[in-house]
């Protein structure tokens, strides 16, 4: 199905983007422009915030925590790191199994489901908007997340990355946990009911989001990023020691094995959200590396 005009950007430029000869198989970002929402009517229902995992959602807790507004994690714990003191939901008393696709138990926190797999659901009846990312941005971004990632101390090893990512791809045929969940999920139940009113790209998160918030004349907006939010999951004990920057894990590192396994996973997602897809043979660096040597 056609994601809904109002909640995402002129998809035509999405597809003329990943039609250009001059991207490179490793440039998977959105170059869509950005959504205006202040051209939308003035809506009427209360809106909440449905946090899929690694697309800046901890940044948008803590933003709107300061204004006494409880979103995602902060409707169900106290978490004084992000300012949120005064938790009104209790926690599901079971998960809608039938509304979970392919027979699979969701084994994540309510805050990361997509809310009509809990029972109840807290947010029926209101708006609700999404954040999205390249997928393969986002797990990448999943390797370093504190609460899920890799805990190594070798972290900077891109074997023991793509290890760590071939696994945890290979088992949401298994199990879904909130982390590196679908996130066309998020937008249609399985019978392709539309579930989310609004979606901002995370690759213009600052705009839209302050954009959708003046729309729903909400005073949250959404901080510039720093160091310290750009980092704060991010720790390397040499690094800390004041020793030479580890290497990170970008895009260009996973592996021809995981970009298939990535593009067979997150299918729907770069079919609905309009992400460039990386083909299927390409090389990664180390290979091209190789190749060159010989």
């Amino acid at each position: 199905p056609d994601v809904p005009r109002k909640v995402l950007t002129d998809r035509s430029s999405s597809k003329e983007d990943k039609n250009s000869n001059d991207q490179s198989p490793t440039d998977v970002s959105s170059r869509s422009k950005s959504t205006k929402f202040s051209s939308l009517p003035k809506p009427i229902n209360k809106l909440e915030f449905v946090h899929i995992t690694k697309t800046g959602g901890s940044a948008i807790e803590a933003a709107a925590a300061k204004h006494g507004i409880m979103w995602g994690a902060c409707h169900y714990w106290k978490i004084p790191y992000e300012g949120c003191e005064t938790p009104d939901w209790d926690m599901p008393k079971g998960r809608n199994h039938d509304l979970i696709p392919g027979n699979l138990k969701y084994m994540g926190e309510p805050w990361h489901a997509p809310p009509t797999w809990n029972k109840p659901n807290p947010m029926e009846g209101a708006d609700k908007f999404i954040i999205v990312r390249n997928p393969y941005e986002r797990v990448v971004s999943e390797y370093y997340c504190s609460a899920f990632g890799y805990k190594g101390d070798d972290a900077s090893d891109v074997d023991v990355f793509n290890t760590w990512l071939g696994g945890n791809l290979t088992s949401l045929s298994e199990k879904l946990q909130g982390h590196m969940l679908p996130q066309h999920y998020y937008i249609y139940d399985k019978d392709g009911h539309e579930l989310i009113q609004h979606i901002v790209r995370y690759e213009h998160l600052k705009e839209e989001f302050d954009s959708l918030m003046e729309l729903y004349d909400i005073p949250v907006r959404m901080p510039e990023k720093n160091a310290k939010t750009v980092n704060h999951t991010y720790k390397n004990k040499k690094n800390l020691r004041g020793g030479d920057p580890p290497k990170k894990m970008t895009v260009a590192d996973i592996s021809p094995e995981n970009v298939q396994k990535i593009n067979k996973v997150y299918a729907k997602d770069f079919e609905i959200l309009g992400y460039p897809m990386i083909p299927a043979g390409y090389l990664s660096r180390e290979q091209g590396n190789m190749l060159a040597k010989e």
